[in-house]
């Protein structure tokens, strides 16, 4: 499923057998997404591309809008045919505003990539 967001950027969503884990707490995740994401290299340029987005019952609970979703796969498990339009819903409300989880040695990675001050 490709989801425009509203800066225009494209989500991917694909049904695996198991979300991958979190990679802020190691946790198994409980859906997953490929969402544009940006940074800005120590050049102040942005870098723009495509990273995964895990939802995670630990660390995304308070989130505004990957709560409500992680309480309906609380309690319903997965989307089915009965759930679906509820379920539809919030995970394209998730979308609209999932950001992967990033640490400051994967900025550095990036601005590597795309010829940053460390290279020589």
């Amino acid at each position: 499923m490709n989801r425009p967001r509203p800066n225009g950027a494209s989500v991917t969503v694909e049904i695996t057998p198991e979300a991958p884990s979190c990679p802020a707490c190691s946790r198994p995740g409980i859906l997953s997404a490929t969402v544009p994401h940006s940074v800005v290299n120590a050049r102040g340029e942005q870098i723009t591309d495509q990273a995964l987005a895990v939802l995670c019952e630990t660390c995304d609970i308070d989130d505004p809008e990957a709560g409500p979703l992680i309480a309906y796969f609380a309690v319903h498990g997965q989307i089915s045919a009965e759930t679906f339009d509820q379920g539809s819903a919030l995970v394209s409300a998730w979308l609209f505003t999932a950001q992967p989880k990033t640490f400051p040695d994967e900025a550095a990675g990036r601005e590597n990539q795309a010829g940053g001050p460390s290279d020589g």
